[in-house]
């Protein structure tokens, strides 16, 4: 997870939402670490998002409402669980809904010819 990268941005055709997703491809942990990027890259999503970024690449998105989505193979857990309701809680004050979002596989898959 490379918080300094805003990993994909999409519009969901049901809510017309704009979504701003984070990829957890790897296995949640504790450690103080992994914590510190999650929140760091939370940050950098929300930053991205209230000082504009987000509309001046994307100006369709002006005046529609936008969701973080954090993709992950599994549902988090522990500290990084913790601070995900804490995140959740902070940025509905901020207009900005955020959900997790459990995929199969964030990771590249090869098939044959």
């Amino acid at each position: 997870m490379n918080p300094n990268i805003v990993d994909l941005v999409t519009r969901d055709p049901t809510t017309n939402e704009y979504v701003v997703i984070l990829v957890q491809d790897e296995p949640w942990s504790d450690a103080q670490e992994k914590i510190e990027q999650l929140l760091k890259k939370i940050n950098n999503y929300v930053r991205f998002i209230e000082d504009g970024q987000l509309y001046k690449m994307y100006p369709n998105a002006i005046g529609c409402q936008v969701r973080l989505q954090l993709d992950c193979n599994s549902p988090p857990v522990g500290e990084a669980a913790s601070l995900i309701r804490q995140a959740q809680d902070l940025l509905l004050e901020r207009g900005i809904g955020f959900a997790v979002n459990q995929i199969i596989s964030a990771k590249p898959i090869h098939t044959k010819p």
